[in-house]
């Protein structure tokens, strides 16, 4: 064989090489399957990301932004790259705000580590990056529609728009996050309809007159969904009203020694016992209130409803009813007090009743506790996920997920006496001597004579 022909041979053989190899590389970019070793599944999406991702009809941009090189730049990649390898309508994009300040203008980023989620003609910012906020953002942007939230005022309840510690302004956030829109509402001047899917009456003072009432009452009937926050010892005339339905508010204020036991304040229970319930399923999260008042159902009273109590605090606890020698500092269970577990939330859920009657097919829930989700208290705990769960479960938002967190297991490393030795003299006393005596050597053979 000739030269020239062993040249073109070897010459080819090299070309049909980089082909096949470039050609692997791109049938690798569209066709690719990911394994995901690790014991907890780290880098997989939950069951509950996925039957989101399969409701998608259109493609969705998930644009994250945060500083490179940083431990969130990199999180941020590992959960896009789970994103867009299960589903083909999602597009990823990571953007450094220090590089490209304009890209961060545009979408009007003020922190990093934020994501955009665009799609279906509409923007949803998620400044907690993690599956679960993201997840959510997803869910929203397919849902699309805003929802109505009447708040009520005039009873001098707490403020929604109030930034300071006993303000609201926090959960208003987070309603206005999901979809939610908030408006006032005086039942004394406007109607409160159906066109609201929520009411919140958070711990009002002041008393509520008839009308007002009657108003509360009819969107129950209408199908409304209700939810009072009611402080201690302050009734403002709702407790027959919510007695009507089966929940019965108690005249005492909860004691938890387990509180003061970790250094909270006696008067600071911790909940962390919930019922099988909706709201509360796959729940694990301890909740803290704040001078907070027991809740107890009576299923005898209005059959039309179902009544579930929600929360629990300890067994160790109790309902006090003595509240002069309470502010004394005097604490003591007594024979007139509720031994724990105390109910602190409980829920009433309007039966469907035959067409040719009338009933009430509204859900009520009621909190002993208006402070556990005020701005001071609502980052606490699982405050805040308790909080959203209760309204997506009686809006009926199913598909919005609360995920497990992922906590690696702590695997210690522990040495026998023997091994223990063998690192000492190992590393602190041959490594440094073997070094030592080999620099020694040198310097002497190098050493002028």
């Amino acid at each position: 064989m000739k030269s020239g022909q062993r040249r073109a041979i070897i010459f080819f053989s090299f070309f049909m090489f980089v082909a096949i190899l470039v050609f692997v590389g791109l049938l690798s970019l569209r066709h690719y399957t990911r394994i995901d070793l690790t014991e907890r599944k780290e880098h997989s999406l939950s069951d509950k990301t996925k039957k989101v991702l399969d409701k998608a009809t259109s493609d969705i941009e998930l644009i994250g932004f945060a500083r490179e090189g940083m431990d969130e730049y990199n999180s941020i990649r590992r959960l896009f790259a789970a994103y867009e390898y299960y589903s083909k309508k999602i597009k990823t994009r990571l953007v450094d705000p220090t590089r490209y300040p304009s890209i961060a203008q545009k979408y009007n980023i003020k922190q990093f580590n934020t994501v955009v989620i665009q799609g279906y003609d509409r923007t949803q910012t998620v400044k907690y990056p993690n599956e679960e906020n993201i997840t959510n953002g997803i869910n929203r942007l397919i849902e699309g529609k805003t929802r109505r939230i009447a708040w009520v005022k005039g009873h001098n309840e707490r403020d929604y728009k109030d930034e300071k510690e006993k303000g609201m302004s926090i959960l208003k956030e987070n309603l206005e996050g999901e979809n939610f829109e908030i408006q006032e509402i005086n039942l004394l001047r406007e109607r409160l309809d159906r066109s609201f899917e929520i009411c919140f009456v958070a711990g009002p003072e002041g008393k509520f007159l008839e009308p007002e009432i009657s108003a509360l009452e009819e969107y129950l009937k209408e199908g409304g969904n209700l939810i009072l926050f009611m402080e201690p010892f302050s009734d403002s005339g709702l407790g027959d009203f919510v007695k009507r339905y089966g929940i019965v508010l108690r005249e005492d204020i909860v004691v938890d020694p387990f509180s003061k036991a970790q250094g909270g304040d006696f008067l600071l229970p911790v909940v962390v016992a919930y019922t099988e319930h909706g709201i509360t399923r796959d729940f694990a999260l301890a909740t803290i209130f704040r001078t907070a008042r027991s809740i107890s159902v009576d299923r005898q009273i209005n059959p039309t409803f179902d009544l579930t109590e929600l929360a629990y605090t300890s067994k160790d606890s109790w309902a006090e009813t003595d509240l002069e020698n309470l502010f004394k500092g005097k604490v003591a269970l007594e024979e007139n007090d509720k031994r724990g577990p105390v109910c602190l939330m409980a829920i009433g859920e309007g039966r469907e009743l035959p067409s040719d009657e009338k009933g009430a097919k509204g859900k009520l829930v009621v909190f002993g506790d208006v402070d556990f989700a005020t701005n001071q208290f609502i980052s606490l705990g699982g405050n805040r996920q308790l909080l959203m769960n209760t309204v997506n479960y009686l809006t009926s938002r199913f598909d919005f997920i609360n995920i497990e967190k992922i906590h690696k297991p702590i695997q210690p490393l522990l040495l026998s006496l023997k091994q223990k030795r063998i690192i000492f003299w190992v590393s602190v006393v041959a490594i440094p001597l073997t070094v030592l005596g080999i620099s020694l050597l040198m310097w002497l053979r190098r050493r002028p004579r």
